[in-house]
């Protein structure tokens, strides 16, 4: 073992490890590396002799439906924190345009796309611009 000491990089750096249970499938990181010869990104399997062409089809599909989820979920994250951001900003300009419109007691006021007007109902502040 110490001559393996300077190899070791898990103990240094911490594992990672994601593996997917796939059905019919063993979870192996075996698996993971195993790609096409083709160099593309699908994931290709050992499958036992028995298996027919359909069965290893379906097989192939459902291991590389992950990789076609994987990028649109991280984007579907990335716009949701956008999201949070973009209406914490808005929040804050109605509350600033609410101060605003208090301080002058008035619900209305003229901007250079048109009439600025602040409704009230059930609680809720509803900004709209008549042009």
């Amino acid at each position: 073992m110490e001559s393996f000491k300077k190899f070791l990089l898990s103990a240094e750096t911490g594992c990672s490890c994601n593996f997917k249970r796939t059905k019919n499938c063993y979870p192996s990181p075996v698996l993971h590396a195993l790609k096409k010869a083709d160099g593309s990104s699908q994931v290709t399997m050992p499958l036992s002799k028995t298996a027919t062409k359909e069965q290893q089809k379906i097989l192939r599909e459902e291991i590389n439906a992950g990789l076609a989820v994987q990028p649109i979920a991280e984007k579907m994250i990335e716009l949701r924190k956008q999201k949070r951001n973009l209406d914490k900003a808005l929040e804050r300009c109605e509350k600033e345009l609410s101060r605003i419109f208090d301080d002058n007691n008035t619900n209305s006021m003229e901007i250079k796309e048109g009439l600025l007007i602040r409704r009230s109902s059930s609680g809720k502040t509803e900004w709209v611009i008549e042009l």
